[in-house]
């Protein structure tokens, strides 16, 4: 594939995503994964139905108070819109809760 071709299959999926989870693991944050995190943050300044984006960061050099791999500027553009959270569980926690509160907003009489 070329590049061109994987921007154009996954730059509509980043547009009609409601939430983002990202997988910051490894020795630094992928480079499309920090791209996605940019444009997804970007989009949810003129689209008040996305929920936010949430960082999975696994790895344990981020439970030990290591230096994660997570740049700064990616680590501000999610921590602006959602969270880092350390497991799956947290994960769905959070995607749980972003939900209710759409549900929430959308219904006058809850």
């Amino acid at each position: 594939m070329t590049a061109a071709e994987i921007f154009a299959k996954d730059r509509p999926g980043i547009e009609r995503a409601d939430a983002m989870l990202a997988i910051l693991d490894g020795p630094s944050v992928d480079d499309g994964t920090a791209c996605e995190i940019g444009m997804f943050h970007a989009l949810m300044q003129s689209d008040a139905s996305k929920k936010g984006i949430i960082g999975l960061l696994t790895d344990i050099r981020g439970r030990r108070g290591e230096s994660t791999g997570v740049n700064l500027f990616v680590r501000g553009a999610i921590e602006d819109v959602g969270r880092i959270v350390a497991s799956l569980e947290e994960a769905r926690d959070v995607l749980r809760a972003w939900g209710r509160q759409r549900w929430r907003e959308s219904d006058p009489d809850s």
